[in-house]
């Protein structure tokens, strides 16, 4: 587990992706997710974000509202690739993906 805090919101924290590779025979990924479990401070950003990097462009995903109680997990989703509109293939997954505050 990684933790990391912000007071502004856009900063950024990415992680470098590999693997896993999946079973042979599957042909079909149903999307990307990213799960952030996330909470709230005192002041500073209100939201939190996914986003994958691919070829040098960020795509951020809808930001999500923690809990200011305890952490909460916050999801980001993408069921096509954002960069094309087309289906995911295992060619086209990102490599680096991270979260955005907001």
């Amino acid at each position: 587990m990684t933790r990391v805090a912000s007071d502004i919101a856009g900063q950024r924290l990415s992680f470098s992706l590999a693997g896993p590779t999946g079973p042979a025979g599957a042909t079909t990924i149903a999307g990307v997710h990213v799960k952030q479990l996330a909470q709230l401070g005192t002041a500073g950003p209100t939201g939190i974000a996914g986003f994958l990097r691919m070829g040098g462009v960020d795509y951020d995903a809808t930001p999500g509202t923690p809990s200011a109680d305890l952490p909460s997990p916050v999801y980001s989703s993408w069921d096509l690739n954002p960069a094309d509109s087309t289906p995911w293939t295992a060619a086209t997954l990102p490599a680096e993906a991270g979260i955005v505050s907001s």
